[in-house]
C-alpha cells in the first residue's frame, strides 16, 4: 500500500523486520501502489501479498482484516474555509460550492457519496490530493495518518464535519491457494501481528 510511513508505530516496519528475523534466507520485492493496484497485483500474481484498504471480493483472494484506516476532511490554510473558520469548525452547509478533491484510487467513494459537490482536480494517489489540498485551492479526504505530519506543521487543517469522518477496513490480500506456501503465511502473520501492536 502506498502512505505507510506515517503511521503511527509504524506497524509494516514492525512486520518487516519480524519477517527477516525468521530463519531462511528470502528475496523481498516491495512495491507500492494506489489501493486498487495492489489488490489487482496480487490477483494477476504480479504479487503474492498486498496491503490494501479495497475489497471487491475478487474470487480466489482472500481479504484478512488486520486494521482500520480513519479519514477525515481536510484543506490547505491558505483555502478560505480555513482563513474564515481557523478553528476547523464547519458546516455542510459551508461545504456547498467548495472545490473537492475526488479520490481516483478508489472504484467509488463512500464519503461525500450522493451529496453534489463540484470536483475539478482528480487525485490517483494520495500524494496528489495532498499536494492539491496544500495548494490552498481545494478541500479533500485524506487519511488521518497522512494529513497529521501537515497538520502538526501548520500547513493543513482538520475541518470538523462529521460527513467525511470514515473509518475503513485495512486488509492484507493473498491469493487463496497461496497461503500454503510458509514464507507467504509467515508474511501475513508478521503483517497481522504488526497491526496489532500498534
Amino acid at each position: 500500500m502506498d502512505n505507510t510511513l506515517h503511521e503511527i508505530g509504524n506497524p509494516v516496519g514492525l512486520a518487516l523486520r519480524r519477517f527477516q528475523m525468521r530463519p531462511g534466507k528470502i528475496q523481498l520485492h516491495i512495491n507500492a501502489a494506489a489501493p486498487l493496484a495492489v489488490e489487482e497485483a496480487v490477483a494477476t500474481r504480479r504479487a503474492n501479498v498486498g496491503l490494501t484498504i479495497v475489497n471487491s471480493e475478487i474470487p480466489g483472494l482472500t481479504y484478512l482484516v488486520i486494521g482500520a484506516e480513519t479519514t477525515a476532511l481536510y484543506c490547505g490554510v491558505d483555502h478560505p474555509l480555513a482563513i474564515a473558520q481557523p478553528t476547523g469548525d464547519v458546516t455542510e452547509a459551508d461545504l456547498e460550492g467548495v472545490d473537492f478533491v475526488t479520490r481516483g484510487y478508489l472504484r467509488s467513494d463512500p464519503t461525500l457519496h450522493g451529496r453534489p459537490r463540484v470536483s475539478t482536480a482528480v487525485a490517483h494517489h494520495v500524494e496528489g490530493a495532498v499536494q492539491l489540498l496544500l495548494s490552498g485551492h481545494h478541500v479533500g479526504v485524506l487519511p488521518d495518518h497522512i494529513a497529521r505530519p501537515w497538520v502538526i506543521s501548520g500547513k493543513m487543517l482538520k475541518l470538523k464535519v462529521a460527513v467525511a469522518r470514515t473509518s475503513t477496513p485495512l486488509c492484507v490480500v493473498f491469493r487463496t491457494k497461496s497461503h500454503e506456501i510458509p514464507a507467504i503465511a509467515a508474511l501475513i502473520e508478521d503483517l497481522a501481528q504488526g497491526y496489532s501492536v500498534c
